[in-house]
């Protein structure tokens, strides 16, 4: 009995509790965190276009008089501003027979540019973003093509870092909610049936039937079978009462000279000897 006492006090009830918990509350952080840095990320790139297209727009808008007067030189000019953007590391102008008219850096190589326009719009490719802004002056005379290049690892990096902390804020107090919930769970579940096993270990060894299981539950499961438990224990106490009262009675009869016998419908039969 001293075994199973303390295989339920060490190992079986407490620890699986506290396993399913942290269990739970893992998969609750592992959605969770899903989620929001999925929802993050989304957003972080849909807006990332939206600020690219609208300067992308005012620059193409600009640079509509360098391409129609073919003045490379205020083209490089309108280019450089894109410099006060840091994650911006390559814009070039091709003219509307797709040939590179001016690029920013100047200096830059020019096969880091894309050979020929590709299709308007932006794309993500790994951790840069391309842009294809159309050129156009008017309602529908295209003069040209803007290029764009993003190099967004640095802020892939800050994002990252930021997920990071999300998680590890989540983290801390998922696991004061599991403790504090393990807590009670563990007051609330554990100690009755550690209580019963108590009183089972009392019973067993002093053969005492007068002691009673305590009630630490009253309105659940446990609170139920402590009752039917107790109800047990006096019942058998009451039996036992019964049987040494018989048995009291039968020695004292038996030595006044009586013959005690009993039938099979456990009723005594008396005759004098």
């Amino acid at each position: 009995m001293s075994e199973v006492v303390m295989a339920l006090k060490e190992n079986t009830i407490q620890r699986r509790l506290v396993r399913i918990v942290l269990f739970i509350s893992g998969v609750v952080l592992l959605s969770t965190s899903t989620t929001i840095l999925t929802y993050e990320f989304l957003t972080f790139r849909q807006t990332t276009i939206q600020q690219a297209s609208t300067l992308g727009q005012i620059i193409a808008a600009n640079s509509t008089a360098a391409l129609a007067f073919d003045n490379s030189e205020d083209a490089t000019e309108i280019l450089s501003a894109v410099k006060a953007e840091q994650a911006i590391v390559g814009a070039g102008l091709y003219n509307k027979e797709g040939k590179l008219f001016s690029r920013y850096p100047p200096n830059a190589p020019e096969n880091d540019f894309p050979p020929m326009p590709q299709e308007d719009g932006y794309r993500f490719v790994d951790s840069n973003l391309f842009g294809f802004q159309p050129v156009i002056e008017g309602q529908n005379h295209r003069l040209g093509t803007l290029y764009l290049k993003w190099d967004l690892k640095a802020v892939y990096e800050r994002f990252l870092l930021y997920g990071a902390s999300i998680i590890i804020i989540m983290t801390v107090c998922l696991l004061a909610a599991a403790y504090t919930l393990s807590k009670t769970l563990r007051r609330r579940v554990s100690q009755p049936i550690l209580e019963l096993a108590e009183t089972a270990k009392a019973v067993s060894n002093r053969q005492d039937y007068s002691v009673r299981a305590k009630k630490t539950s009253e309105d659940d499961e446990l609170g139920l079978l402590t009752d039917v438990f107790n109800h047990m224990l006096t019942r058998i106490e009451a039996q036992n009462t019964a049987f040494d009262i018989r048995d009291l009675l039968s020695e004292f009869l038996i030595g006044k000279g009586f013959t005690v016998s009993f039938a099979k419908n456990g009723r005594e039969a008396i005759q004098q000897g």
